[in-house]
């Protein structure tokens, strides 16, 4: 069935990640209009890829599926326990900034379906007349899933180690290794998902830095256009 509704599939381990991190970052933001909340995403997969990725990076735990899960249930538990201690916060941030925290989830899944019909018009990842680096990326990505201990084994020098920019690819293993979608489909969901996370959390940000901490509507209202 994953494989069937992989879009489906992936979306809902990225918003799993979402609500496992967002009590926990609320605090941490909560100065922001949003409490951080258009940033939730992409700090839950950071957070989540670094704790599924230290322990092997240390040699002290394999890499897999089971030691992402045990990530995601150590945020989640975090965030269970400020949920519980600050839950009436949110609460009340959640009725008054209702509007703004839905549309950044509707700004977040019109990029994602954007760049998302982009590649489902060309989904190959081979480019035979116009190169590209899609076929590098892609074996990057198949060398993480694939390692046990990091660094990764290198995928262009036999019996080499992947020393250099590679842990971009741990944090799109986070939502592969959580559903278990087959590579070249994860990849080009992960496309779409990065331009999305970078799409919302731009907005986020400079919808922050132009209401300069006001809390009246006019000033919410002008940061609001600005960062969109």
């Amino acid at each position: 069935m994953i494989n069937r509704w992989p879009t489906l599939c992936w979306l809902l381990a990225l918003y799993a990640v979402q609500v496992a991190v967002w009590p926990s970052l609320a605090r941490l933001a909560r100065a922001l209009p949003d409490a951080g909340h258009g940033l939730s995403k992409a700090f839950g997969l950071l957070l989540v890829a670094f704790l599924s990725w230290i322990l092997p990076a240390l040699q002290v735990a394999r890499y897999g599926a089971l030691l992402v899960w045990l990530a995601l249930a150590l945020v989640a538990a975090l965030g269970g326990w400020q949920l519980w201690r600050h839950g009436e916060a949110l609460r009340a941030l959640w009725r008054r900034r209702w509007r703004l925290l839905l549309l950044q989830e509707v700004l977040f899944l019109l990029l994602f379906f954007a760049m998302w019909f982009i590649r489902r018009a060309n989904p190959d990842l081979w480019h035979p007349v116009v190169g590209g680096e899609k076929p590098m990326d892609f074996a990057y990505l198949n060398a993480v899933l694939k390692s046990s201990y990091f660094p990764p084994y290198d995928p262009w020098f036999a019996g080499g180690a992947m020393n250099y920019y590679y842990w971009g690819w741990v944090i799109v293993a986070v939502l592969v290794k959580l559903t278990g979608i087959v590579p070249e489909v994860a990849y080009n969901l992960a496309l779409p998902t990065l331009f999305a996370l970078l799409g919302v959390g731009v907005a986020s940000v400079v919808h922050a830095l132009a209401t300069n901490g006001r809390e009246d509507g006019r000033w919410l209202s002008r940061g609001l256009r600005v960062g969109l």
